[in-house]
Formats: C-alpha cells, sequence, structure tokens
C-alpha cells in the first residue's frame, strides 16, 4: 500500500459532528485507517466532565452508514465500526476500512456524544494487482494494556474476502506472592462469528489463550471465498498480546459482464442447402468480447453499455455470411478474415498497425489517436494486427469496433457513442446501410435477403415472459440516468429514468449548457452516483444522484415518490428561493434519530486574502406540509 494522505489530528471532538474531505486523484481500492480513542463515563464523571455519560465515536464515509451486524434498527454508536467509551476506557482504537473509490471528492463523516479523540487518519491507495494485505495499525501498535477491549476492527465494503491470516503470541500472567496476574489474550470475530478456540482449559472465545500457549505464537490462517459485500474483521485484546502479521485477501467484483455461451443467439437456418453452421464462431466470439470487455470496462472512464456478442455475430454475417460468401474472382476472399477487418484497400488494419499506409481517396495517412489511462496516444498494434484466421479477424475486428466507439473531449477525456452509432462507422464511409443490416439481424433475426436467422420458440417466449415478469417485479425503483443531445453545440438534457410498474417514468433533472448556464447540471464525462436512503422519515428510501459540474463543486438531486407520483424534492434557501438541486464543496446528511428526516447540510469554503479560510455550513430540514427541504440556520468557522 502506497501512503497517500496523513492528518495527526489529537483532537477532541466536542461538535455532534466533525467532517474530514479529502480528494482522490484515481479510482481505485484504497485503505483509511482512523485511530481513535474514546472515555468511559467514570472517567468522564471524575474529570468533571459530564454526568454518567461516556464517550462514543462513529462515522459514515460519503453517506456509507455502517449499522451493527443483525440489528434491524441502526442505533448511532452500537455498531462495530464505533469508538465505544465504556468499552475501551480511554485505550486507542483503530478503523481500517477497505473500500473501492470513485476520483474526486470525498467525506468522512464523524458523529459525536460528549468528548471522543481522534489521534490520526491515514489513506493508502492500493497498488493495481494488489490482492493481499499485510496491515498492522501505525499509531496503535504495540498494544496498550487494557481489559477486555476492541483493538482493531478491518471492514471491507463491497469487496469479497479470500483469505485470512494472522500470527500473534499471549503471554501468561506472572505470579506476586499469591496473586496472579491476568493473563494475556486476544478475540478474533469475522462478520459476528467468534473463532473458537478449541484447546483444553482455555478461554473458548479467546483463539489466542495466554493460560495456554504461556508466550508461544499461533496462527490463525483461513480460505474465506466470502463475495462482495460489508465485512468486519474485530480484535478484541486482553493486557498487551503481541500480533506478528495480519494478512487480508481481497477480492473486488467484477466491473463487466462475463458472457457465456448460452448468451449468444443460436442460428438455425442452415443456408440454401441446409448444410452451412452459422454458428461455427460462437466460441470466437464468446473469448474476444470477454477480452475487449474486460479491457475497457475495468480503466478509467469506460463504456457504459459492453459489447454484447450478438452484436459482434451479425456483424460477421453481413460481412461475410460467416465465412461461406463467395467472392467474386479477384476480390477480397470473405474467409479467413470473416469480420473483413484486414482488408487492405481500407485503413482499418493500416490505423491498428500504424504503417503509414497513404489513403488514395484521402491523401492522408491512416493513423488515429486514443485516450489511454497514460495520455492519448496513437492507435499502434506495430504490425500484430491481421486477419489470417477467423479468430484473429474477430479479436482485430472487436478491437476495430471499440476504436470507433471513442471520442476523446475537449478536456482530453473519452467519450463513448452508442454501438449503433459505432457499427456505423466500422465501415470507413460511415456506412448507414450497413449499419441497418447489422441491426435487423441483431434485434429481428432477419438477413438482408429477408431470411429468418434464428426463432424464439413458444417455450423460450414462455420463460422470456416469466423472466421479464421476474425483473420487473425485483427491479421496482431501478433508476438509469439518459443524456439527451439537443444540438450541435454539446447542449443536453439529463433524463431520470425510474421503474415503476411495467414501464419507466421519467424526470427531467437538469438542462447542460456548454457555455455553463445552468450552474446545477451535471457534466456527464465524469462519475455519477446513484445512491438510495431515507431522507424524509416515512421509511422508504429517496434516490440521490450526485455528481460534479465545471467548477468541481457537489450536486446533489433527491428524487421521491409522493402520492404515487415521482417528483424532485425541492430546497428552499435562506431567501425563499426554489431550487431543484443541493451545492456545494460538499453535501452532507446528518442523522436526527430514527425515523425523522434527515438534515442536509451544504458546506462551502470561503476563502479571504487576508483573513483564515472560513467553513459556511446550511442546515436544511424536510418540510412535510411543502413537501421541500428548507433552511434552518447557517454556521461560519474558521478552518
Amino acid at each position: 500500500m502506497k501512503k497517500i494522505l496523513e492528518r495527526k489530528l489529537n483532537q477532541a471532538i466536542k461538535e455532534k459532528e466533525f467532517i474530514f474531505n479529502f480528494q482522490i486523484e484515481k479510482q481505485g481500492i484504497y485503505a483509511i485507517e482512523i485511530t481513535g480513542s474514546a472515555k468511559s463515563w467514570f472517567q468522564n464523571l471524575v474529570n468533571l466532565r459530564s454526568f454518567f455519560k461516556d464517550d462514543d465515536l462513529t462515522l459514515r464515509i460519503d453517506n456509507i452508514e455502517f449499522p451493527k451486524r443483525g440489528l434491524k434498527q441502526r442505533r448511532l454508536f452500537d455498531g462495530e465500526v464505533a469508538w465505544n467509551g465504556n468499552n475501551l476506557k480511554g485505550l486507542k482504537k483503530t478503523d481500517l476500512f477497505l473500500i473501492n473509490l470513485e476520483k474526486g471528492k470525498h467525506a468522512l463523516e464523524f458523529l459525536a456524544d460528549q468528548s471522543p479523540k481522534i489521534h490520526s487518519i491515514r489513506i493508502y491507495q492500493l497498488e493495481k494487482n494488489e490482492k493481499e494485505i499485510n496491515y498492522l495499525p501505525e499509531d496503535n501498535y504495540s498494544i496498550e494494556d487494557g481489559n477486555r477491549r476492541q483493538w482493531l476492527t478491518i471492514i471491507l465494503v463491497n469487496l469479497g474476502l479470500k483469505t485470512f491470516k494472522i500470527t500473534a503470541s499471549v503471554k501468561e500472567g506472572k505470579k506476586f506472592l499469591f496473586f496472579k496476574k491476568d493473563d494475556s489474550d486476544l478475540k478474533l470475530i469475522i462478520n459476528g462469528e467468534i473463532q473458537e478456540n478449541q484447546e483444553s482449559k482455555s478461554h473458548k472465545n479467546w483463539f489466542w489463550c495466554g493460560r495456554t500457549l504461556k508466550g508461544k505464537e499461533k496462527t490463525f490462517e483461513k480460505e474465506l471465498n466470502l463475495s462482495s459485500g460489508l465485512h468486519y474483521i474485530e480484535f478484541w485484546a486482553d493486557r498487551s498480546p503481541e500480533v506478528k502479521e495480519t494478512r487480508i485477501g481481497i477480492s473486488q467484483k467484477e466491473s463487466y459482464p462475463i458472457f457465456q455461451l448460452k448468451d449468444i443467439k443460436k442460428y438455425t437456418y442452415k443456408g440454401i442447402n441446409g448444410n452451412e453452421d452459422y454458428n461455427r464462431f460462437d466460441k470466437e466470439i464468446l473469448e474476444t468480447v470477454n477480452f475487449w470487455n474486460k479491457f475497457f470496462l475495468s480503466q478509467e472512464y469506460p463504456p457504459k453499455e459492453p459489447l454484447d456478442p450478438n452484436l459482434v455475430k451479425a456483424m460477421i454475417y453481413v460481412e461475410s455470411r460467416m465465412g461461406y460468401y463467395t467472392s467474386e474472382e479477384g476480390h477480397y476472399p470473405a474467409y479467413a478474415d470473416v469480420m473483413q477487418v484486414a482488408d487492405p484497400r481500407n485503413p482499418a488494419i493500416h490505423t491498428l498497425n500504424n504503417d503509414g499506409w497513404v489513403d488514395p481517396t484521402t491523401g492522408e495517412i491512416a493513423r488515429e489517436y486514443e485516450w489511454t489511462e497514460k495520455g492519448i496516444k496513437v492507435l499502434d498494434y506495430h504490425k500484430k494486427a491481421n486477419g489470417a484466421t477467423p479468430k484473429e479477424s474477430i479479436f482485430w475486428g472487436e478491437r476495430w469496433l471499440y476504436h470507433k466507439a471513442q471520442t476523446i473531449t475537449e478536456n482530453r477525456k473519452r467519450e463513448w457513442k452508442l454501438w449503433i452509432t459505432a457499427v456505423k462507422n466500422y465501415h470507413h464511409k460511415d456506412d448507414i446501410t450497413y449499419q441497418k443490416k447489422v441491426f435487423e439481424i441483431y434485434q429481428k433475426g432477419i438477413s438482408p435477403k429477408g431470411i429468418k436467422l434464428w426463432n424464439i420458440s413458444f417455450l423460450a417466449l414462455f420463460l422470456l415472459t416469466g423472466i421479464l415478469g421476474i425483473y420487473i417485479l425485483s427491479n421496482q425503483g431501478r433508476i438509469d440516468l439518459v443524456f439527451k443531445n439537443l444540438n450541435s453545440q454539446g447542449d443536453y438534457q439529463i433524463i431520470a429514468k425510474i421503474l415503476d410498474g411495467v414501464w419507466y417514468k421519467k424526470i427531467n433533472l437538469a438542462t447542460v449548457y456548454k457555455n455553463g448556464a445552468n450552474f446545477l447540471g451535471l457534466d456527464k464525462s465524469l462519475p455519477i452516483k446513484i445512491t438510495w436512503q431515507d431522507l424524509t422519515g416515512d421509511k422508504k428510501d429517496e434516490v440521490i444522484i450526485s455528481g460534479h459540474y465545471f467548477d468541481n463543486k457537489i450536486r446533489i438531486y433527491i428524487l421521491s415518490k409522493i402520492n404515487d407520483k415521482w417528483k424532485i424534492i425541492l430546497k428552499r434557501d435562506e431567501y425563499e428561493g426554489i431550487e431543484p438541486a443541493f451545492y456545494g464543496d460538499g453535501v452532507f446528511f446528518v442523522s436526527r434519530g430514527v425515523n425523522r428526516p434527515i438534515e442536509i447540510v451544504e458546506e462551502n469554503l470561503i476563502p479571504y486574502s487576508n483573513a483564515p479560510l472560513e467553513i459556511w455550513r446550511s442546515y436544511y430540514q424536510y418540510d412535510e406540509n411543502f413537501q421541500e427541504f428548507g433552511f434552518d440556520r447557517m454556521t461560519k468557522n474558521k478552518e
């Protein structure tokens, strides 16, 4: 892991909330280490700090809450991530969050009771292929001497837990006269399950027991293979055990689909003589589609939709009739280059290889550029691209299709065209007729000569109807964003489509102008997040759509179904102005208790040339009568 941020705060949190903002330069998996401490009610009573109240601390990360496992009600300070004063009694506890973060601004929102203390915050970036993490807390090791309390919690957020290993030693308590000091012990809990000690005369719930180990090392190692989700690994320490190492093996849920052979439509037509197999390249199509989908969907600015193997199959039929087409004498053959990508008369193969070929019709060199994670570069496969075999033809044909689906924006980022447009661009003349032929096969199974290539049987239709019904029932409330181009100047409209009943309801979110006229727009080239949370206290989740625009400030739109109609919940500012979105350097949600509306906070940093930076926070509370969030108060604090 590479450390990218460190803050040694050593700060008591005396307000109910404390927000720590940080910036991420690149999407990836990060480790966030937070070390804090909290005092018990008795320690606070002795110090005259409170009356029978202990310190408590918990947090959210980008509005993600961490409830205690097994509890239906989310008690604020009961979760595995919380620092509980009556448990810690002034000692340190460390939380390590392993989480996938998008590029941009993020927030740790701490919620406090009394005066817990945050000692340090560190953020580490995992290397691209780093799947195992060797970790011990930087500010909380060696372990402080204390009695049966939490020491370390490791939290995996939407990641898989493959393996876990820890080696530790614990000592037997020393004797003094007739008395024996308490042994050192160490407890391990994985997702709420205590890892029990099977040794005789040991403490059952403490895997490392000083009474039996007497200073010897013991290793816990297990292959867990837990799928992506929220996973907790907790350590409880008694006295001062010694941990030699911890190793966490993680896996990330693939962000791209893996197509199977069953996903490729079988063509039932066998040609005029009944001896042609139009499914003969399905395996090659499958392998190469999965390869290029993984290649591009794993990158920054990935396409919104993966390439469908059935689209490639339709293209091969139009290009060469799966290699069965008989070319006229002297013309380029249909086989083995079944996707016709290597036809030397066209720019495609020359552009892929950057071989210096000059197009006789235009006089231009066949050379084009692509966005890459290392900058904008010439597309150049150094003469490796070819169509010598059907598999090579399909492999490089799909690569050319992926190239024609891309554009480079003015701010040197990558945008993606629809696949229907990429198919048209596959031919160097942007052939609309070719596009129509491909999509007649892809969508209807009808060849250019009107032949039905594939059919849906009655059974398949019955199954499809059942699957569709299950999909509709299980995806109620699913939301997608559509970007509708308005003109050639680059203006576009953002439309939210929500599955409600058997069809989508559409809500116009915002119109985005190239000149920035609507400051509440969302930049479609930047990540736009969609999350769900109950903000109004009605026990139903609202849809939260958040993104950034030209000034890098966040905009948040909130959608809710009220009286059976989906609508934007509006914001009424301090001047009684109405706006459809929240806006600021940060926008945060603050809990006001179970089944109560959330308080929404807009935070803006106000710089002064002759004074310290100020943080202005505007607080909004939900008004049930007007069904909107109204301005409540503002605070101004120096940073």
